[in-house]
């Protein structure tokens, strides 16, 4: 099994840009990260005044003592991960085959009428391929807790 984990990690600006420094105990190779403490799909930050940000991330039980020892590094109730994982990671309609979204396209823009198929391809709940849905933050949590890597 693995523990979930919320990492505090410091911003700054420097040079133009921005500059992230992660606690000390933070391991990159141990722990894989599920998302970042932002709107929309990680682009903006929530509270640009702060001076710092979270992600959540799965880490095995053994790696896991390493990384609480940090004060910036804190575990997660699962139900809290996956109410800040929607928000940081919100499910999004995304295109899953661009030929078939632009030829659908190509005939509205031709004001042709669209066959049940073209109709499928452009429902996002429709498994057709077209246009789709990004996987839900709960099945990715899930998913990682469950990973032989994490066992």
């Amino acid at each position: 099994m693995a523990k979930i984990l919320k990492v505090k990690i410091q911003r700054a600006s420097a040079n133009g840009g921005t500059k992230y420094t992660y606690p000390p105990e933070y391991d990159a190779s141990k722990i894989e990260l599920l998302c970042y403490e932002s709107v929309g799909e990680g682009i903006k930050v929530l509270n640009r005044t702060d001076k710092f940000e979270y992600a959540i991330g799965v880490v095995s039980n053994a790696d896991a003592l390493a990384f609480l020892v940090s004060p910036d590094i804190i575990e997660m109730a699962k139900a809290t991960a996956i109410t800040n994982g929607r928000k940081w990671r919100p499910q999004v309609e995304k295109i899953t085959d661009n030929t078939k979204v632009i030829s659908v396209l190509a005939k509205v823009a031709r004001k042709e009428t669209l066959t049940k198929e073209d109709e499928d391809a452009l429902d996002p709940d429709n498994p057709v391929k077209g246009i789709g849905k990004s996987r839900l933050f709960d099945d990715l949590l899930e998913e990682r807790l469950n990973a032989p890597k994490f066992s």
